[in-house]
């Protein structure tokens, strides 16, 4: 009953659930009920960011080595869990380990419910560039086979991943319906996680829209969400929204303190690390942006590769590209350029534009304008078809400064169309910092 009510407090976003499971496997290891410790250790799976619970991995450990060693649904579930409890910071090629397993181990198990239910829970340690190919199998198998079973739950769970794949597949129209999707399933579910999940998804619809003021009140009233489901990543999400709408805004600087200041008291977190260089940067606090990007570069950018990897290169590239810094350029292209059609997307809701932007800043400042050419064109097409302004007019005036440091033929000219382009687009969806930055460029 404990280890029961233990996973139901926590699906309710109650905070004693941890315990509550604590105490169930405490009991059923002293017992040797290998049946109840197997359903604590299931209890602690859950979707937010974990930096590490060694009594979840405890306890996930003791599970596995009770059941039988052989590709059934328990070990499969058991090694998503696992995954999940590693520290996704600093144990991630653990968590990858065990969530590659724990996805073979669920579709060699043949239980469709199971194998939905790990596509689900292991989307951090294996939403990786390379693999976006396979993410999109996976994906779109689990939605055939959650539409099976009927489990409003599981059809929901699923879509939340579709909709990253739509992204990076630059469907729009797919986007929409999923959400439409999404919108009725929550109510039939009913519970505060999947409604914080939908408010989450439906501000990054709005930002990307160029919507800035409403997804600003749609990110306030998410966050009243999460925390009303006890989602430990309210407030993260909150935050990671709230740099992007600061962003588009061109009002970076009235958060600019507060993040260095987070950064620095949670060192740990990588997405902080590779976010508060771009952010000093852009805020012309170049010489400490320099600084802690040459730190990053000291380390060959030692980033954990998951979900969160491109977003953290992509930030970096920036961060480059504003410090003049062509070493760490250097290392950021070679290492990012297999993926230069690929959007910046973490998730479903911190949709970023176009890997291939950034990457030809880059290569402008390298002096490779060839490859920056393609780099933009790549990016602008994207940009176009998410029909995201505020990337679109940032991309068109990194573009007009590879005109402007390339100057053959038109380029001179070409630059100027680019920022008056991009101050039109700028001004219409209230991008104060794209505006001032375009004004520069058009006066040049």
């Amino acid at each position: 009953m404990l280890a029961v009510l233990g996973t139901a407090q926590r699906q309710a976003g109650k905070p004693q659930a941890r315990d509550t499971l604590l105490e169930a496997a405490a009991i059923a290891e002293r017992l040797n009920a290998t049946d109840v410790l197997v359903r604590a250790a299931l209890g602690f799976i859950h979707h937010e960011t974990n930096f590490g619970d060694t009594e979840a991995q405890r306890i996930a450990r003791a599970a596995l080595d009770r059941v039988e060693d052989d590709r059934t649904p328990i070990r499969a579930r058991l090694l998503a869990a696992l995954a999940l409890a590693q520290d996704s910071a600093v144990e991630w090629e653990q968590a990858r380990e065990f969530a590659l397993d724990a996805i073979d181990t669920a579709e060699r198990s043949g239980d469709a419910e199971t194998f939905v239910h790990v596509v689900d829970v292991t989307r951090n340690p294996l939403s990786t560039p390379e693999r976006l190919s396979q993410n999109i199998v996976d994906v779109q198998q689990a939605i055939t086979l959650a539409n099976r079973l009927g489990d409003p739950a599981l059809r929901f769970s699923s879509r939340f991943h579709l909709t990253a794949m739509n992204y990076q597949e630059v469907d729009l129209a797919s986007v929409d319906a999923t959400l439409g999707e999404m919108d009725h399933l929550s109510e039939q579910i009913g519970l505060p996680n999947e409604r914080w999940q939908l408010a989450l998804l439906t501000t990054g619809r709005l930002l990307l829209d160029g919507r800035a003021d409403d997804a600003k009140a749609a990110n306030e009233r998410a966050l009243e969400l999460g925390n009303a489901s006890g989602s430990p990543d309210a407030i993260g999400a909150f935050g990671g929204l709230l740099y992007l709408i600061r962003r588009h805004q061109g009002r970076l600087d009235e958060i600019a303190d507060f993040f260095v200041d987070i950064a620095r008291e949670n060192p740990s977190i990588p997405t902080l690390r590779a976010a508060v260089p771009l952010l000093l940067s852009e805020v012309g606090h170049t010489d400490d942006a320099r600084r802690l990007l040459r730190a990053e570069a000291g380390s060959d950018f030692d980033f954990p590769y998951n979900a969160l990897w491109l977003t953290g290169m992509s930030n970096f590239l920036d961060a480059a590209a504003n410090t003049h810094e062509r070493s760490a350029a250097r290392i950021l292209v070679d290492r990012v350029s297999p993926f230069a059609t690929q959007v910046v997307s973490p998730n479903a809701v911190l949709v970023q534009g176009a890997i291939a932007r950034p990457l030809a800043r880059c290569a402008t400042l390298l002096g490779d304008h060839d490859q920056a050419e393609e780099w933009f064109t790549i990016a602008q097409d994207i940009h176009a078809r998410l029909r995201a302004p505020f990337w679109t007019a940032l991309g068109q005036l990194d573009h007009a400064e590879l005109c402007l440091a390339r100057r053959v033929d038109r380029d001179a000219e070409r630059a100027r169309e680019l920022a008056a382009t991009a101050a039109a687009t700028a001004a219409e969806h209230g991008c104060t910092g794209l505006t001032r930055r375009a004004t520069g460029l058009t006066s040049l």
